[in-house]
């Protein structure tokens, strides 16, 4: 048994199944959560994008062989342990985002239909101008709980390359359930309405809509946070001590989050844990993200220019720039990968141009590398968009992806979100780019316990030493 008072920390994640070789180091993650769900006995939390755990929509392209072969089982299995949770009592918190409307979708619907459940949606709109429910994060009892890049949908489950983190024990598992409960609080009807302003970003070279309390508002303007006397921000904590498998102090863990509407002190922002990690490395420095973008990807909230925001990139640089470290950055590349990104990762790779014939050379490397799952040019949206792309008809472009994709719409890609270094790792939810640090409901887990710092090394390297992964490869020119 663990002490009250120290934590433990384990590796999970999701490897696509079929036609993909780099083979699992950690408990899959429909494993895993469903028996977070199955252990729950009294209370079981959840945020998410939207769910899909039934594939409802892929049936409609693919027969019930194909979705067997594609592993939808995992996801069905995890939605008949959410039902079976409700049945048995268990007060369950669906806490989901806007897209496509989750509220109204049959799963929710059918979880709804027990009294135990109650579901709500966060809109950062009204606040922010943008931005999406995009925590995943899962709680049960307050003793146990999941933190980490898969969706609750099925293809996260078994066509996604996904990371996240289990963890068991009381501490951590209170900050976790604190930012949920900040979360629900802001997504109850009414809350707080109409309580934003404006700001100048001198940085951004723009105007920001933010809540009043937001921690980017000047100190002389800002409002005190709804939630610093809330039961919500009750158990909001610094650094917690997690332990081995002997139950010995292997090292510390904090959650991190974004945006700043929902940090309560001493929760650290979710930008500023990235940074942590990133300029703390010593001799290595290995990064892997679906989407990396120094700018904002996405309208909406920021005065609807464009806007450069280098935090990351200039961070990555500075450290290969002034020490013996060798930093390695995985991206991915898949249907939606956007033109942008490659031409900015060159950019980034090259960075270090400006030491060559310098009187004194960087002391660092930096190499970029992207991800292709195979089977990433062949789902339902890759053959549509080619499609679109030779001018033909929308309907008709349906027609022919229906027809030839071998893999379902948005899978075969890499959607893991971490940091690994020579000492930490960070395991988080959020995209690297603008608006998922500044308007996007996220979170990270980061330590410096050994063992999850070997588990997440192990992942890395096996992903960079694959085939999959090749040296950034410029767009083609339609």
């Amino acid at each position: 048994m663990l002490s009250p008072s120290c934590d433990s920390l384990s590796l999970v994640q999701s490897t696509p199944v079929g036609s993909f070789d780099v083979p699992p180091l950690a408990e899959a993650t429909w494993l895993a959560l469903t028996r977070l769900v199955n252990s729950s006995k009294r209370s079981l939390d959840l945020t998410a994008m939207y769910v899909d755990l039934l594939g409802i929509e892929a049936r409609e392209h693919f027969n019930a062989s194909q979705m067997t072969a594609f592993g939808a089982d995992r996801g069905v299995k995890l939605f008949d342990a959410l039902k079976a949770a409700a049945a048995r009592g268990v007060r369950c918190r669906l806490l989901l985002g806007t897209l496509n409307d989750p509220l109204n979708s049959n799963e929710v619907k059918t979880l709804l239909t027990y009294p135990s459940v109650s579901a709500r949606s966060w809109d950062p709109l009204p606040w922010y101008g943008g931005g999406i429910m995009h925590a995943k994060l899962w709680v049960s009892d307050g003793s146990a709980a999941y933190l980490g890049s898969a969706n609750a949908d099925w293809k996260s489950l078994a066509q996604v390359k996904e990371l996240g983190v289990l963890v068991r024990g009381r501490r951590l598992t209170a900050d976790i359930s604190s930012l949920f409960d900040i979360y629900w609080e802001w997504a109850a009807p009414g809350f707080a309405v109409n309580e934003t302003t404006t700001i100048d970003s001198p940085t951004l070279l723009t105007t920001l809509q933010v809540p009043t309390w937001d921690p980017a508002v000047p100190p002389t303007r800002r409002q005190p946070s709804p939630f610093a006397s809330s039961p919500a921000a009750a158990h909001v904590g610094t650094a917690v001590e997690v332990c081995d498998s002997g139950n010995a102090t292997a090292g510390e863990a904090f959650v991190s989050a974004s945006p700043g509407g929902a940090l309560v002190p001493p929760r650290t922002p979710d930008l500023d844990a990235l940074l942590g990690t990133i300029t703390g490395a010593r001799r290595t420095l290995c990064l892997s993200v679906m989407d990396f973008l120094p700018g904002s990807a996405y309208s909406g909230g920021h005065g609807g220019v464009p806007v450069h925001w280098a935090a990351l990139t200039d961070a990555i640089l500075a450290v290969a720039f002034a020490r013996n470290v060798r930093v390695k950055l995985l991206v991915s590349h898949w249907a939606h990968t956007a033109r942008q990104q490659v031409a900015a990762m060159t950019r980034l790779s090259d960075g270090l141009a400006a030491c060559a014939g310098a009187r004194q050379a960087c002391a660092g490397s930096l190499e970029v590398r992207q991800f292709f799952v195979p089977g990433w040019n062949e789902t339902r949206e890759s053959y549509a968009l080619s499609s679109s792309a030779a001018a033909v008809e929308e309907e008709q472009a349906d027609v022919v992806a229906a027809a030839a994709a071998v893999w379902p719409a948005f899978t075969r890609v890499n959607h893991a979100k971490f940091i690994v270094s020579d000492s930490r790792v960070n395991i988080g939810t959020s995209n690297w780019e603008w608006g998922y640090f500044a308007q996007t409901a996220g979170a990270s887990l980061n330590t410096d316990d050994p063992s999850l710092v070997s588990a997440a090394q192990a992942v890395f390297d096996a992903d960079w030493e694959s085939a999959y992964a090749v040296p950034l490869l410029l767009p083609a020119v339609h």
